[in-house]
């Protein structure tokens, strides 16, 4: 009874020191800046609709974040709570899954916490991610699947099968690279006997119809979408590639082993320093710990082989450090089970690591607030110095009313100005996205809203959008507006431009291209 206390006390602190963190990182957030960053301008302005599909990414973080737009309105603060609500429970999910092969809540804890030594997690998710994130929550969630249904755990096998049949279904919706996920645990898990029958088990047919249920609508909206889907991976992945096979193969090796090493690197560093000593027993993992130690093994292994094949491919010579994240995630758990017994061997170690991973939160939490104070000091301004609610007001103040519909280059600024123009149907030129749709034939004052300095791209940006309008107005002269950096002392200013499209606002919008806008 004092040991299932014990356990359910500790359980409760690592829980309740997450939660905790996790709700400081989402109240910082919407303290520190109502301007958006790069992912979440783009959410911002994708959300304005529902459909099955936007852009180069799966809609499922869409149609959530619309749901937290819907509760607490179309801000920064929405967007925080979702992220680190996503990012609690996949800390959540891996100790959980770890509790139950290794029946020990502190390696359950090492390797959770484990999490925080890996930079893409720790720091770029608060930094600027969204559909990474979610994938990594599902990733974590898969391997709590999978052990929870090899313990036969749930109150029905079918609720394992379908419970699995959702969580694929949930993690490709949320990001296309999960299914590389989906096939790692697959083949891993097929040359494990422990694992092998879940596979085998004709129940698995739910898990198969469950999952093509949910992604059918999006796969066919893929079909008629292509271009739209694929454009922006492809650039990403390919890059600058040339015609030569081995040097996109070297060069496509290089970036690999670069970012790899990024995600990776830290994490064993500081496993084996802390725990794994030559003189400290080691007892060899049996029964599901071990199962599940191979599964793992598998898993990462199978990974590798899959992102190297790419490589070797040539057609994939760049990789980010970001895109690693919904694998190595599962890095500190394999640790932990690989090398339990070092860990158990260092209680110490175990209380220096717990102090440690305090210290990663309280240094991360600091450098979340001083991110954008910093600008003025090194001289280079982020996202949310950026004035967008102070344009908003002047655009507003200028035209003396709130325009119908603002026409911007691109959905990130698009986004931004959603936020502090909400009665405004927000429209993108750019080629990212194929929403909104509903303006078409809709009347009231266009205001075309732009950040280039360039006279010549805002006379082009005109002309593509007049391209599908009646009656637009050549005449009128962008007004500029130049307004102060939030955070700035030392004079820095942005600037914009803005004009309206047409003189008057009953004339009608044409319909317009289908690749427009």
């Amino acid at each position: 009874m004092n040991r299932n206390f014990s356990r359910f006390s500790r359980r409760s602190v690592v829980l309740i020191g997450l939660t905790v963190y996790f709700c400081a990182h989402a109240f910082l957030r919407g303290f520190i800046s109502p301007s958006l960053n790069f992912d979440e301008s783009e959410q911002s302005f994708l959300s304005q609709s529902l459909a099955w599909g936007y852009n180069s990414q799966p809609p499922l973080y869409t149609w959530v974040q619309s749901l937290f737009f819907d509760v607490m309105g179309c801000n920064a603060f929405a967007m925080a709570v979702m992220k680190n609500g996503l990012l609690l429970l996949t800390y959540w999910f891996l100790f959980r899954a770890l509790e139950e092969v290794t029946e020990s809540v502190p390696l359950a804890i090492v390797g959770a916490l484990g999490m925080f030594t890996i930079p893409q997690i720790a720091w770029e998710s608060h930094r600027d991610l969204s559909h990474t994130v979610a994938a990594t929550c599902m990733t974590c969630a898969l391997f709590y699947c999978i052990v929870r249904m090899a313990e036969q755990k749930f109150v029905r096998p079918w609720v394992g099968y379908v419970s699995l049949g959702l969580i694929v279904a949930a993690g490709i919706m949320f990001k296309y690279n999960f299914g590389i996920v989906v096939v790692a645990f697959v083949i891993a898990a097929l040359t494990i006997k422990e694992y092998r029958p879940l596979l085998l088990n004709s129940r698995m047919v739910l898990s198969v119809v469950t999952a093509t249920a949910i992604l059918a609508p999006h796969v066919l909206w893929v079909l008629d979408h292509s271009l739209i889907a694929s454009r922006k991976t492809v650039q990403t992945l390919t890059g600058d590639r040339s015609e030569s096979w081995f040097d996109n193969m070297w060069l496509g090796s290089q970036a690999f082993v670069i970012s790899a090493v990024g995600c990776c690197g830290l994490t064993l560093a500081v496993f084996m320093v802390l725990y794994v000593r030559k003189n400290n027993p080691l007892a060899e993992p049996t029964g599901k710990t071990h199962a599940a130690m191979l599964l793992l093994e598998r898993f990462l292994i199978v990974v590798v082989a899959i992102l190297f094949m790419l490589v070797l491919s040539g057609h994939a010579i760049e990789f980010k450090n970001r895109w690693f994240q919904p694998f190595v995630c599962l890095l500190p758990a394999y640790l932990v089970l690989r090398f339990g017994g070092h860990v158990l061997a260092r209680p110490r170690m175990q209380n220096l690591a717990q102090i440690m991973t305090v210290a990663i939160m309280l240094v991360l939490l600091g450098a979340m607030l001083v991110r954008p104070l910093a600008g003025q000091w090194r001289g280079k301004y982020c996202w949310l110095n950026m004035p967008y609610d102070q344009l908003a007001i002047e655009i507003q103040k200028q035209l003396e009313t709130t325009p119908q519909i603002v026409v911007t280059p691109d959905m990130r600024l698009g986004g931004n100005l959603r936020v502090f123009l909400p009665e405004s149907t927000i429209m993108s030129h750019d080629t990212e996205s194929s929403l909104p749709e509903s303006p078409v034939g809709a009347t009231g004052l266009v205001v075309l809203v732009t950040e280039s300095q360039s006279s010549g791209d805002r006379s082009s940006f005109l002309q593509q959008v007049a391209a599908d309008t009646t009656d637009a107005d050549f005449e009128s002269p962008w007004i500029r507006i130049e307004l102060p950096m939030r955070y700035s002392s030392d004079g820095a200013t942005a600037t914009y431009h803005f004009r309206t499209l047409r003189p008057a606002n009953s004339t009608r919008i044409a319909d317009r291209k289908s690749a427009s806008y």
